[in-house]
């Protein structure tokens, strides 16, 4: 396996094969260890892992896959039981981790794709600006005297 997904070319601007695969390579839940496994495999060796730890497309995305595992393993109503308000605190990594994954995604297509981006993420920051207004920013329903 020749490392054909993740090393760039000699023009540095990386593999067709990565930059045109799978979409899926985005989401969070059960595509990102699927992913990870890919990348591992096509890496081949563990020196070839570590060699490409510096890339800032590579940092971030397994940062971000380090933030998603405790996340994935605590999103049950056993753990919110166990971890009681924690759980809570736990979840809002994902945040960072979403954040993570857009910089590991710009990165891998070299600063320059944001309208694939903007569609993956749109719907992410959509929710996220709803869920700011409803919380915080929404007049409260009047209650009938």
């Amino acid at each position: 396996m020749g490392g054909a997904v993740h090393d760039r070319g000699h023009d540095g601007l990386g593999s067709d094969a990565f930059v045109q695969g799978p979409k899926l390579a985005a989401l969070a839940g059960p595509s990102s260890p699927l992913h990870t496994l890919v990348y591992v495999i096509d890496r081949g060796t563990l020196d070839r892992i570590v060699e490409a730890l510096p890339r800032t497309e590579i940092w971030t995305g397994w940062l971000a896959m380090l933030i998603f595992v405790p996340l994935a393993i605590t999103s049950n109503n056993a753990s919110q039981r166990w971890l009681h308000t924690g759980w809570k605190t736990l979840q809002r990594m994902a945040y960072p981790a979403a954040v993570l994954v857009l910089i590991h995604w710009a990165a891998l297509h070299n600063w320059g794709s944001w309208p694939p981006a903007a569609v993956h993420f749109g719907p992410l920051v959509g929710l996220w600006a709803y869920r700011l207004w409803y919380w915080y920013l929404r007049q409260p329903a009047r209650r009938p005297a």
